[in-house]
């Protein structure tokens, strides 16, 4: 079978060796390039030739291959694959394209993908009544901007999906369904299809995440938890470049169950000084939605509590600047520590903190041990790793080599939950290099340097020397 058509347009030439119902206007026809492997068990139908006579209007590469989908839609096939690209030149003003025709098994995911027997409610219940959720347990609108490979178009969808993350079998602490709530996806739009299956990584605001495409094919992801109420994704298949974000519906990230005035959460951290004028470090997570945050140095034997914000926030490094912003704070003579950039494993190190504070007091916590490793979970550069026990609390607190340098700031530990198997005294510290990367965005900050001279070089003198300037952040949740 062969078609012509010879107009002011390109010239179409398709032949069909095997014919085949229309696909629906509402399916989208795939571009392949020659070298991107097709989906399982295509089966190639026919071919398409797009040229012209030298005088034809309309024929970019776009428009060329749209009419090949065209082509491809109107005779039953799924997809097309481009076999020749030949530019506009002297003797033709238009692209011409030669492509296979491919029609696939259409992809159910009614009956090839898992389902939750969950309702909304059930789902809704488990979200409320449970007070051990994780992060990224809730109701999530996903939005995305889409680019098309070949074409270069993107496409803005906001609201494709509403899915539920929960834990596999609501038990499973470390793998999670992304269940399908509701979604303008047509083939989609059915309650409890699992769109993606998650698990914990190391990182506690990083989770992998195998993401089932509309068409059935699978790609591998990680879903960033920016903040309680945000997920930012990146999905890289087989047509589209995907740039995805969810933002949580349920429940009501302002549900605290510590509750302070104004109905937020509270939560405390570590920080410690890094001028005289009162700019203090600390780690993103632990004031990202702050609305509001004060600071105390119980080591100075003041009570009072000052003033601060957000001067400088970078989610990627999980580092915060504030800057203490009270007509109270009367600044430092000196800050009795500097900021190295030399470590090496075997060092011996020590944190300074106030974990716990509401069970363990407001007393400076000192805790030893050794840098085990340069490198963080899969090889990261920007951690280090060591054996210096931490807990809550010690979030964004300083790791002081014995010289009395500031070599990294306290972040994280590797449990159970995020390996699957039992886990000792692995934790995590930011390289102070990369807190030196964002304080040289500050121009009036000044890289500190003592005399070392009157440096102390035993571990109590250190800590009694620089206590002082190491502080308690209590923050109330925005």
């Amino acid at each position: 079978m062969s078609l012509l058509y010879l107009s002011c347009s390109p010239a179409v030439q398709t032949r069909v060796e095997k014919e085949a119902e229309p696909v629906p206007q509402d399916r989208q026809i795939g571009v392949f390039k020659p070298n991107m492997p097709l989906p399982k068990g295509s089966e190639r139908i026919g071919s398409i030739e797009i040229g012209d006579t030298g005088l034809s209007t309309g024929c970019s590469l776009n428009q060329v291959v749209r009419l090949a989908q065209k082509e491809a839609r109107e005779n039953g096939g799924h997809a097309i694959k481009l076999t020749r690209v030949k530019q506009p030149d002297m003797v033709s003003t238009c692209y011409r394209i030669r492509a296979d025709i491919y029609r696939f098994e259409t992809f159910d995911p009614n009956k090839d993908t898992r389902r939750v027997d969950l309702s909304k409610e059930e789902i809704k219940e488990y979200l409320s009544s449970n007070s051990d959720l994780d992060p990224i347990e809730g109701i999530w609108n996903y939005s995305s901007q889409v680019e098309n490979k070949y074409s270069g178009k993107t496409t803005k969808r906001d609201n494709a999906y509403k899915i539920a993350i929960l834990k596999r079998n609501l038990s499973n602490e470390r793998r999670f369904d992304a269940v399908i709530i509701s979604s303008n996806v047509e083939s989609w739009n059915k309650i409890g299809l699992v769109k993606a299956n998650i698990s914990s990584s190391a990182y506690s605001s990083l989770y992998e995440v195998e993401w089932i495409m509309v068409n059935g094919t699978k790609t591998s992801t990680d879903f960033n938890l920016r903040d309680e109420g945000l997920i930012s994704a990146n999905f890289d298949g087989r047509l589209n470049y995907v740039d995805a974000r969810l933002v949580k519906q349920y429940p009501d990230i302002q549900d605290g169950s510590s509750g302070s005035k104004g109905g937020g959460k509270t939560a405390s951290g570590t920080g410690f000084a890094v001028s005289k004028e009162g700019l203090i470090v600390t780690n993103n997570h632990v004031v990202s939605n702050a609305r509001s945050i004060q600071v105390k140095f119980p080591g100075s034997g003041r009570s009072k509590g000052y003033n601060a914000e957000i001067l400088i926030g970078n989610k990627d490094k999980d580092i915060s600047v504030l800057e203490i912003r009270d007509t109270t704070f009367a600044g430092f003579n000196s800050i009795p520590y500097s900021i190295g950039k030399d470590y090496s494993p075997g060092e011996d190190v020590f944190a300074l903190g106030f974990p716990m504070s509401n069970v363990m007091g407001e007393e400076i916590k000192v805790t030893g041990g050794i840098i085990s490793s340069t490198s963080g979970v899969k090889g990261s550069k920007m951690y280090l790793q060591t054996t210096v026990p931490v807990q809550p609390g010690n979030s964004g607190g300083p790791l002081f080599n014995m010289a009395g340098e500031v070599v990294g700031i306290t972040t994280s530990t590797l449990n159970e939950k995020a390996t699957g198997v039992d886990v000792e005294n692995v934790n995590y510290s930011i390289k102070s290099e990369q807190l030196l990367s964002i304080l040289s965005m500050i121009p009036e900050y000044q890289r500190n340097k003592v005399d070392k001279s009157n440096k102390a070089s035993e571990l109590s003198d250190m800590v009694n020397n620089f206590e002082d300037y190491i502080c308690l952040i209590e923050v109330v949740m925005d």
